[in-house]
């Protein structure tokens, strides 16, 4: 159906009844615009949050890897409790121990 079909006969009657209906039609289809626009919206919300949520799991799995890695290294020394300076320093020779205080943002 042609839209100037359908106003053609509301024109024969009154030209204001065809301004109406053009109106009407206009109001229409930028509502119908406006529920399509918020569908797309709410959608890359849901995508957006889901992302983010994601990106926290990733970063809390890392951190708790990293702690891991830690501990076994330091377990690697022999369990210390109690640290002096020259176990410190010992420790602090390894190569792997200054990567790890390099990643806490630590340079020595």
């Amino acid at each position: 159906l042609d839209w100037g079909e359908a106003a053609s006969p509301l024109e024969e009657v009154s030209p204001f009844l065809g301004v109406s209906f053009c109106v009407y039609i206009t109001i229409s289809v930028f509502c119908v615009l406006n529920i399509v626009t918020g569908v797309f919206v709410e959608n890359s919300k849901v995508m957006l949050s889901k992302d983010d949520t994601q990106v926290l799991i990733q970063t809390i799995d890392a951190r708790k890897k990293w702690l891991e890695d830690l501990r076994g290294l330091w377990n690697s020394f022999g369990a210390i409790e109690d640290v002096d300076l020259k176990t410190f320093k010992n420790c602090f020779s390894d190569v792997r121990i200054q990567i790890l205080f390099r990643h806490l943002g630590i340079d020595a």
